[in-house]
């Protein structure tokens, strides 16, 4: 019999995220390691660094504004004003970033990013001008030397944690010398190939791996023999040369994941607790554009999925009634299986998702099986209202004549509407964007809230250009 050696693990979210949201894969990931006996503290940093900052900034309001928002007796005007007052507070922060907290969205874009390694470390260099280099300092750090883990982990999962996540690593570092930093993320997945460049070495000063793929395995061979060279999925330097460990030739089962842990320092921005839940390891269509899970362990290839057996279970585990689904796309035949299995144990649940806009909703009535399923707030990629478009990006089951049908039929059954728009898609005039104005204008009352973005290009493992 092996007896594993328990291991002292803190796990961090860093700012700047949406505070919405608790992080699906460090409270997966931390069930995991505590599992296997090792000590795990998760800290849900991309809130308490927000929240820190704001109370530096604001006081009294901010704490007013805080306790509204997780508060439910609150009522919507009570919600706006908190809202303003975070609005107005971030503005008045006085930084050379572009920061600011909208009214569902935390916008931070630091002033040394440009996508280059050189102002990567030239940001680290100058980690003190950072907004949330007084967070780290006094809050995050005492912690970590109280604890002394023998590894610190920071999952970024896009550019805006990407600074702040990095200067949090180098102070870890400089530190704790003997603690190993890792750096995950679904980031890490969409910059492959920065890990041949020759500057990419000088990134080790601050940190001791970085894992590129599905955090599962590799973060528990870590925990094991914490040596980089044992664990799939993960970039390290050895001497001078920089190695590339393989993915995981088995990808984890997600039938196997525990429910999450939610005991990360801080409750998201919400009156209870929503758990967010991965369901299925990446999306089974393949849109052109699209890099959301360029890390999972499957990408572009056949799904790992959770029957609807374990997604009920999962949310009976938790003990919470409202959920978000993380999947990219959480098709409707699967939902109204869970919501036949939620009933059948006699568990009431509701959940938000993303879905695709197929014409299997272009009838009302399958929108109102969504409801009585359990489906309480959908969020579509409409993307374009060219069809040409859609079918360069082989997204062909979006058909733009359907979208207002199908919004006015969610709508009318009751779920709540987020949809995606993108300019600058190859081959589309700019000015075709101008199209949905009259479209807003003529289906808008069925829309919650809007996300319109630009089109940008990075690349995956193979080579395939992604958004």
């Amino acid at each position: 019999m092996v007896t594993r050696q328990k291991k002292k693990i803190i796990l961090n979210y860093p700012p700047a995220s949406s505070v919405w949201h608790i992080p699906a894969g460090i409270s997966l990931i931390t069930s995991m390691l505590r599992n296997r006996g090792h000590e795990v503290m998760q800290r849900y940093g991309h809130i308490i660094g927000l929240e820190n900052v704001l109370r530096q900034h604001g006081g009294v309001s901010v704490e007013e504004a805080l306790r509204i928002i997780r508060d439910p007796k609150s009522k919507i005007l009570d919600w706006y004003a908190a809202r303003k007052t975070f609005e107005r507070v971030s503005a008045a922060v006085a930084t050379k970033d572009h920061f600011s907290v909208q009214r569902n969205n935390v916008l931070y874009i630091s002033e040394h990013y440009d996508g280059t390694i050189d102002r990567l470390l030239k940001a680290i260099g100058k980690r003190e001008e950072n907004i949330f280099y007084g967070y780290f300092s006094g809050t995050e750090i005492p912690l970590a030397k109280a604890m002394n883990p023998d590894v610190y982990a920071i999952g970024i999962a896009d550019e805006r944690q990407l600074i702040p996540g990095l200067i949090l690593a180098s102070l870890v570092k400089d530190e704790l010398p003997q603690t190993k930093v890792i750096v995950g993320g679904n980031f890490w997945s969409r910059v492959k190939p920065a890990f041949t460049h020759p500057d990419f070495a000088k990134l080790f000063k601050h940190f001791d791996a970085v894992v590129y793929r599905e955090g599962f395995q590799p973060m528990m061979e870590f925990a094991e023999t914490l040596k980089p060279e044992s664990a799939s999925g993960t970039v390290w330097k050895d001497g001078n040369e920089i190695k590339i460990n393989p993915q995981t030739d088995r990808p984890t089962a997600f039938e196997t994941l525990p429910a999450p842990a939610m005991d990360g320092g801080a409750r998201q921005w919400s009156p209870d607790s929503v758990p967010s839940l991965y369901t299925m390891s990446n999306c089974t269509m393949k849109c052109g554009f699209c890099a959301i899970s360029a890390g999972s362990d499957t990408f572009l290839q056949t799904p790992r999925m959770m029957s609807q057996e374990k997604i009920a279970e999962t949310m009976i585990q938790t003990g919470e009634k409202r959920f978000d689904i993380f999947d990219e796309t959480f098709p409707i035949n699967r939902q109204l299986a869970l919501g036949q299995e939620l009933k059948r144990r006699g568990y009431e649940a509701v959940w938000n998702c993303y879905l695709t806009v197929t014409k299997d909703l272009f009838g009302p009535k399958r929108a109102e099986e969504l409801y009585q399923a359990g489906c309480r707030g959908v969020q579509l990629g409409l993307e374009t209202l060219s069809r040409d478009t859609l079918l360069r990006e082989a997204k062909s089951w979006n058909h733009p004549e359907t979208y207002g049908v199908i919004l006015k039929n969610l709508a009318d059954a009751g779920i709540q509407t987020h949809v995606f728009l993108i300019t600058g898609l190859p081959g589309e005039p700019l000015h075709s964007s101008l199209r949905w104005l009259p479209f807003i204008e003529d289906f808008g009352e069925h829309i919650l809230t809007i996300k319109a973005g630009r089109y940008r290009l990075t690349r995956n493992q193979k080579g395939r250009r992604v958004q």
